[in-house]
């Protein structure tokens, strides 16, 4: 069956960022993952994990001015020194924290050569992290304007491409929802090419089990499919997050 995690940018933030482990801990939680974790240190991030036996299984890599709109380098041309060098700084912490999953922002990009420059960096990304798996997530542009990877099929055109054992897919259910998929269908489909999930209720992003879409069935059906990895709760809790919990058999 799944494994259950808890995203901590999104999850018991009634607590401040260190305290969160804590919580996640308390609840039930075995596995976290945290989109920015690098306002803590290295260090600090490793009493946390180590304080409430949990495993951090994905970052993303940083966007250093996300309030500014940013939102990543990797597909962005003649940014390629900086996202290399940003790169680093996440493998550092996935190599010290032994977090198996980085997801790579691709940025605010469009056209030709910002493909070149994704592939080109993916590559070098993959070269350098051998022992990490690099997750791409499809960003719908209704959340995410101008975000390059805006669709399931171009980031599966990427993977083809570039044919690596360490490249994955990120299988957001809240962004294929708003891409205008049917979640169940495309996983159906694409379920052989995903290394991470990530759930939240339909249609308001809430709780997994609230809205109009039957999260029991999608479950039922990663059971059916023999899905062994992660499913993460990224959503925005409508009240305490240990409130809504179900998912996860909280």
């Amino acid at each position: 069956m799944p494994r259950y995690a808890a995203n901590l940018s999104m999850l018991f933030t009634e607590h401040p960022l260190a305290g969160r482990p804590r919580a996640a801990a308390h609840a039930g939680f075995h596995n976290i993952e945290v989109l920015f974790p690098y306002a803590l240190t290295i260090g600090e991030w490793s009493m946390l994990l180590k304080d409430n036996d949990l495993n951090l299984v994905l970052i993303n890599t940083p966007v250093e001015d996300w309030e500014e709109g940013g939102r990543g380098l990797a597909a962005v041309p003649g940014a390629s020194a900086e996202f290399r060098r940003s790169f680093e700084q996440s493998a550092r912490y996935a190599e010290a924290l032994d977090v198996p999953r980085i997801h790579v922002m691709t940025g605010i990009a469009e056209g030709a050569r910002a493909k070149e420059t994704l592939l080109e960096n993916l590559a070098w990304a993959a070269d350098q992290a051998p022992n990490r798996v690099l997750m791409l997530e499809p960003l719908n542009p209704l959340d995410m304007p101008g975000y390059y990877l805006n669709g399931f099929d171009l980031a599966c055109e990427v993977l083809d491409t570039l044919g690596r054992a360490n490249l994955s897919l990120q299988f957001d259910l809240w962004h294929a929802f708003r891409l205008g998929h049917d979640p169940v269908t495309l996983f159906e489909t694409l379920h052989a090419r995903v290394g991470h999930i990530q759930i939240a209720g339909i249609p308001k992003r809430g709780d997994p089990m609230s809205g109009t879409f039957d999260m029991v069935a999608f479950l039922g059906q990663l059971e059916r499919l023999n899905y062994r990895g992660i499913v993460s709760g990224e959503y925005t809790p409508q009240g305490r997050t240990e409130d809504g919990l179900a998912w996860a058999g909280l």
